[in-house]
């Protein structure tokens, strides 16, 4: 009997574990030119290819929680946008969880404004709900048009990525390290001041997804970067297993 109970268990928790998802919101008439069009967002440039896929959680962007992040959202045929992020991982989006939402009319309509992930947020990887909806701001409930990341809106689409939350603690500043990165943050070239303890060691600079940009090994006080090259966001660089936040704007 004690061996059926446990099989019963765990068939209940495999259970559980399937099921344990996130719901989308419907769009009754579709989505067509009533969708995000361009999102930009810690180190993310993504553009719209079909409106009918949402699912981009493989596009990781970073943010340091605390700190206001820019983000620009533009899509069309007077939408509005509401953005969203699961800071505890429960698979739902609270109204706390909730970073922005607007509309203004438009067709198309450029948003700049900035987001900022509450400093009590631990670190680590969440997925975020970007959601275009005609008419409406994506979260007033008095909304006919639907509102909510799992409502029913008449026009639109919606859109996740997966963003990795930093603690501003993870920079090292000059009084702790013996590298120091400046202009930081950069928009073309960056120096990287290393003292005498690191010479000969190998360096790497990563991007939010782990891939390696640029690697070698320090061989002077006094290394240049070129960042032009690179997109803007939070980038990592590696030595001696300590890490260090490079920030191309």
């Amino acid at each position: 009997m004690k061996k059926l109970y446990s099989l019963l268990l765990a068939f209940s928790f495999g259970i559980s574990a399937v099921q344990a998802q996130y719901c989308s919101p419907s769009f009754l008439n579709g989505c067509f030119n009533w969708t995000n069009q361009h999102i930009e967002v810690g180190g993310i440039v993504w553009d719209n290819v079909d409106c009918s896929i949402s699912d981009y959680t493989s596009t990781v962007g970073t943010m340091t929680k605390g700190v206001a992040t820019d983000m620009i959202v533009t899509n069309g045929a007077w939408c509005g946008v509401g953005v969203w992020l699961d800071f505890n991982n429960d698979y739902t989006f609270s109204d706390d969880e909730n970073l922005y939402h607007i509309y203004d009319a438009g067709d198309p309509q450029t948003y700049n404004f900035q987001i900022t992930v509450p400093s009590t947020v631990s670190d680590g990887s969440y997925r975020m709900r970007v959601i275009a909806g005609w008419g409406t701001d994506c979260f007033d409930v008095t909304s006919t048009n639907g509102y909510g990341t799992c409502g029913e809106y008449q026009y639109g689409n919606f859109n996740d990525f997966t963003i990795n939350v930093v603690s501003p603690a993870s920079v090292n500043t000059v009084e702790e390290s013996p590298l120091t990165i400046y202009p930081n943050p950069s928009n073309a070239i960056c120096f990287v001041q290393a003292d005498a303890t690191l010479m000969g060691e190998h360096w790497c600079l990563m991007n939010a997804m782990g891939q390696v940009i640029e690697q070698s090994r320090f061989t002077q006080s006094l290394t240049e970067i070129n960042t032009q090259k690179l997109t803007a966001g939070v980038y990592w660089l590696r030595v001696k297993g300590q890490g260090y936040v490079l920030i191309k704007e």
